[in-house]
């Protein structure tokens, strides 16, 4: 049996290529690597932060105000900082 490439041949040179010619298993296994390492560093990046953002607002219920804060003749709103999840009432 004979096949004949050729359309296939023209269809890789034409600029409306199916995505199913052009894809390659190998190439797309490493993109979906680094995606997803991407993604892990991001959501450890997001772990890190939210972390630091709650020691720091700890810090700031216990810890004396600093002297921008002592400034005002009473506390500024938002001062004392509240915890994630809390109401100001």
């Amino acid at each position: 049996m004979l096949v004949d490439l050729c359309t296939l041949h023209e269809a890789l040179e034409s600029e409306n290529v199916p995505e199913a010619v052009g894809y390659d298993p190998t190439d797309n296994y490493w993109r979906e690597r680094r995606e997803a390492a991407r993604d892990a560093e991001v959501a450890d990046l997001r772990r890190n932060l939210y972390e630091a953002y709650r020691e720091s607002v700890e810090e700031a219920r216990h810890d004396p105000p600093p002297a921008t804060v002592r400034a005002y003749d009473r506390f500024p709103a938002g001062w004392p900082p509240e915890g994630e999840g809390e109401n100001s009432s």
